[in-house]
């Protein structure tokens, strides 16, 4: 099974997380080899790293409108 990565382009989050979940299925129908398993696990992981970057970098971004004592609203940061 051949890895479907683009050639040094970064995909979309869609993409990547439609890939992401398309490997899951390769890995669990328990027809792909372990050869193949490894190779599409290598590749799950780099897409959650960049997936999970993608999603640090958005909450940096997010702010959440805060109403305050005197009710006003100010700007604040997300912080989960």
């Amino acid at each position: 099974m051949a890895s479907k990565k683009t050639s040094g382009k970064k995909p979309s989050f869609q993409d990547a997380l439609a890939r992401l979940e398309e490997i899951t299925e390769h890995i669990e129908d328990n027809t792909t080899s372990l050869e193949d398993s490894v190779v599409l696990y290598k590749e799950a992981i780099d897409l959650t790293v960049m997936l999970s970057e993608n999603l640090n970098e958005i909450e940096k971004e997010v702010m959440v409108l805060q109403k305050t004592a005197s009710d006003t609203f100010v700007k604040k940061p997300f912080i989960s």
